[in-house]
């Protein structure tokens, strides 16, 4: 039951500005009551005239816009509000009809008819004795518009009605226009993804606005957030989601911020404020550790890609988050890469490496003394929450930075897409889990075409091993489950009487698909035959065969890349190779999308005993230009060439081909940057010279 208030004047000349019908939107103004106190107004709708659906309240605000509006007949009316939740009566009221494509007055006055007739609907305001019409104007058919355009409605008052003495208005009826002078209203405001250095800022206006942030810190003013980090600055777009992520905050710091936005009449809104607390660590990477009662030796290889210096800490952890040595720290400068080497026996576990700056990233290598098996892979920078291990999986660690535990689903999925196993784990805060996958997390032998799933309540690192035997093992990072590609690149197939390849793909989707493999020369001309596979719902294909493109004579080789690509299906691959007989060397490869950008490859080795290759691919179907970079510890420039690789090329040689003038000297620390000016793919292999160990990095 509405409340009415005898005091509260509410002289509501309602409108209904006609948006075009693709928004299905219905814009609504009122004159602002001149009763004090008034706090804000009620929009009320319904199907019918009145009663009403519940009502939408707005602040202090005279225009609204309805949205998502279906097909159907609407009327409109508003009341205003007190501070003391004391309301007026109902406006008058306007009607609209929503059918097909346009959005149109229907016959209650709302157009063609002249405020003062007799016909047209009327309210008399308590209080006073004027009498207010009703008008509304409606927008022409034009086609649609974009965002950015709709908010320059018009709004129409009481003094748009023709006035005879008024020689501007003419004596034909004209109306005069009168500029928005409402500003945005501003909603949802919170803080998200925070971490030590950064949070993302989100609000949404209820017409398109621009968007900036003002952060302050205690006992000091409002300033916009570029001068306390970067991201603050004003983002001129008009939209109505906003989203800014501030960077260069200082951790454990309670920051102040409110939001801003103005519309493109210049009308500016400024949020109340709101707080947040950065994390006390900034950014973490993960590197596991397997191996449980021997010693373990990690070589970790960090690069700082920014441009202002970085500080970072490494710390051994546990599988119960204990620490166990450590936290020691170093220095990168901008460009520079550490080449760091944790040897210890205490067992299962992972390293934590914490950095003030998201653009220090890296790849680890975990290696015996002999060695007997070297595998490493690209440090873990994004948790993920759930992800898939693609290859013939042995070996699991997950880890968990969060500082809860979390809750592991482990499934072992078999190459039909249903579970042969399932298992739960919790993962303490701040340890990881490591576990074989046959015999320990699963009671039963491998079968051809087994993947593994993980889903856990936290995001986490998740690393894989696959080892044959006594002999080198490959490791690889987890794939996000939500992720996934319809079409990927297998950067390495190689086929020779000592080598050997192997193929994984996963369908990600609910759906059973089929999924296309080209085998592609280094010269770009296709090898053999383009092969199709169907794969079911949630399962895998597992290529083994060294004869599934084409059967190799005695003594030939056939070496290049892969396309896969499907019927749109979702998929997530990975590329196992070795020797034949799976007794050495093995390395492994996820399948990856071309990328733009430089490359990253952050570890070189050339000596006497260990060598670098690498291998860039070019899918695309022109020539792209590529610059491979080798810089030292330091981030300077060592060497670099220029090379031009064809369309569907792959060009593949040793660091010491690339620059010959390296020959002959001992490079164990540097890195490698690859720059094109076309996405492509681009890899490393390290090992030994006698092929004893190998090693691959992304």
């Amino acid at each position: 039951m509405m409340r009415q208030c005898p005091y509260i004047l509410l002289p509501l000349f309602l409108l209904c500005a006609v948006m075009p019908a693709r928004a299905a939107e219905v814009s609504l103004a009122w004159d602002r009551s001149d009763t004090p106190g008034v706090s804000k107004y009620r929009i009320y709708m319904g199907s019918s005239f009145r009663p009403y659906s519940d009502p939408v309240e707005v602040r202090n605000r005279t225009s609204h816009t309805v949205t998502n509006l279906s097909p159907g007949t609407y009327h409109f009316s508003v009341s205003a509000v007190d501070s003391k939740g004391v309301e007026s009566a109902f406006s008058n009221e306007v009607s609209v009809m929503i059918s097909g494509d346009r959005v149109v007055p229907i016959n209650n006055g709302l157009s063609g008819t002249s405020p003062t007739s007799p016909e047209s609907p009327q309210i008399r305001v308590p209080g006073r004795k004027s009498r207010w019409g009703l008008r509304a104007e409606v927008a022409p058919e034009q086609p649609p518009q974009s965002e950015e355009a709709t908010h320059q409605r018009t709004r129409f008052g009481p003094s748009d009605a023709r006035q005879p003495d008024n020689p501007e208005n003419g004596s034909g009826g004209g109306q005069a226009e009168v500029s928005d002078t409402t500003a945005p209203e501003i909603g949802n405001v919170s803080a998200g993804r925070i971490t030590g250095t950064s949070v993302t800022i989100t609000w949404t206006t209820d017409e398109p606005a621009d968007s900036q942030v003002e952060i302050i810190m205690t006992r000091s003013r409002w300033k916009t957030a570029e001068n306390a980090g970067s991201g603050g600055e004003l983002d001129s777009a008009m939209k109505r989601n906003h989203s800014r992520v501030l960077n260069g905050l200082n951790p454990v710091t309670t920051y102040s911020y409110r939001v801003k936005s103005r519309d493109a009449a210049g009308n500016l809104s400024v949020s109340e404020g709101h707080s947040f607390t950065t994390e006390e660590e900034s950014f973490v990477l993960a590197a596991p550790r397997f191996a449980a009662g021997a010693e373990v030796i990690t070589g970790l290889s960090l690069v700082n890609r920014g441009s202002a210096p970085a500080e970072v800490s490494i710390k051994t952890i546990d599988a119960a988050g204990n620490t166990v040595s450590g936290p020691s720290s170093l220095t990168l400068g901008p460009g520079a890469q550490s080449s760091v080497i944790e040897a210890d026996s205490s067992g299962e576990g992972w390293i934590r490496i914490e950095s003030s700056s998201a653009d220090v990233a890296g790849s680890f290598l975990s290696f015996d003394a002999a060695p007997v098996y070297m595998a490493g892979t690209r440090l873990g920078t994004e948790p993920r929450s759930q992800v898939a291990f693609t290859g013939r999986v042995t070996s699991i660690s997950v880890v968990n930075p969060d500082r809860e535990d979390a809750v592991l689903t482990i499934d072992l999925v078999g190459a039909n897409g249903r579970e042969r196993g399932t298992e739960s784990r919790t993962v303490k805060a701040g340890g990881s889990l490591v576990a074989d996958v046959y015999g320990t997390l699963f009671k039963t032998d491998p079968a051809g075409g087994d993947y593994v799933r993980v889903r856990s309540s936290k995001n986490v690192h998740s690393f894989a091993v696959m080892k044959n035997g006594t002999g080198d093992s490959a490791l690889l990072s987890g794939q996000d489950l939500g992720e996934g590609k319809t079409s990927l690149i297998s950067a390495q197939y190689f086929l020779d009487d000592a080598w050997k390849t192997a193929l994984s793909v996963v369908n990600l989707d609910s759906r059973p698909g089929s999924v296309k493999f080209r085998f592609v020369g280094d010269d770009g001309a296709q090898i053999g035959e383009v092969r199709t596979v169907s794969v079911a719902a949630r399962g895998k294909i597992e290529i083994t065969d060294p004869g599934f493109f084409l059967t190799l004579g005695s003594g030939e080789t056939a070496s290049g890349y892969v396309q896969v690509w499907t019927d749109g299906i979702r998929i997530a691959g990975s590329t196992e190779f070795g020797d034949r007989n799976g007794a050495t060397f093995a390395a492994a490869l996820k399948m990856q999308e071309p990328q733009n950008g430089p490359a990253l490859l952050s570890q070189v080795s050339s000596s006497d005993s260990y060598f670098t290759g690498i291998a860039v691919v070019n899918p695309n179907g022109s020539a792209a230009s590529v610059s491979i970079e080798l810089r030292g510890p330091d981030g300077i420039l060592i060497a670099s060439k220029q090379e031009t690789i064809g369309a569907g090329n792959r060009l593949s040689r040793m660091l010491t081909e690339y620059f010959p003038e390296i020959a002959g000297r001992n490079y164990n620390s540097g890195y490698v940057q690859v720059v094109s000016d076309k996405p492509v793919a681009a890899y490393s292999l390290t090992g030994k010279q006698d092929m004893s160990v190998l090693s691959a990095l992304q």
